[in-house]
């Protein structure tokens, strides 16, 4: 074996190193969970206003999101994906948001993606039970641009 190939000058060594996780991986864009292509424009509106310039995924199900999440289903041919964070609708088809909430914040892989409500459903009861289970801020829709970025200087973004 060529030992030449294993040793790094001074310079080399000193150099960061680059991030070893999958680009796929990386945290990136927002992962909008709506099925109402409505509110979901009005959030995409904001964020353009807002001049947020990372990726937006928009999916209309609970389901689809896990998917683009886990890169299964649909979402299997580009792997699994880290948003920055995730608007979530609770209103949603099939898998009610709360279920999906569940699920993202049971899973190693996900639990650390923050996850904002985005719901019509403003509840007292409704706001504690999605923070008990994880949820790191509640909007009531429609979202505007002072709420958009509210809860991103919350998040750190």
């Amino acid at each position: 074996m060529d030992s030449s190939k294993n040793h790094l000058s001074a310079k080399q060594r000193s150099r960061p190193t680059a991030d070893p996780r999958p680009a796929a991986l990386k945290s990136r864009g927002i992962l909008v969970v709506d099925d109402t292509p409505t509110d979901a424009e009005l959030a995409l509106e904001t964020f353009k206003r807002a001049r947020y310039t990372q990726p937006i995924t928009v999916v209309s199900s609970g389901e689809a999101g896990l998917d683009y999440l886990f890169g299964t289903g649909l979402s299997a041919e580009h792997g699994p994906q880290r948003p920055q964070f995730i608007l979530l609708d609770l209103g949603l088809p099939g898998m009610p948001g709360v279920e999906f909430l569940k699920r993202v914040k049971k899973d190693e892989r996900t639990r650390e993606i923050p996850i904002v409500i985005h719901s019509t459903d403003g509840r007292v009861r409704s706001i504690i039970e999605c923070e008990q289970l994880g949820a790191s801020a509640f909007a009531v829709k429609p979202i505007d641009i002072e709420n958009f970025v509210r809860i991103t200087t919350k998040l750190g973004l």
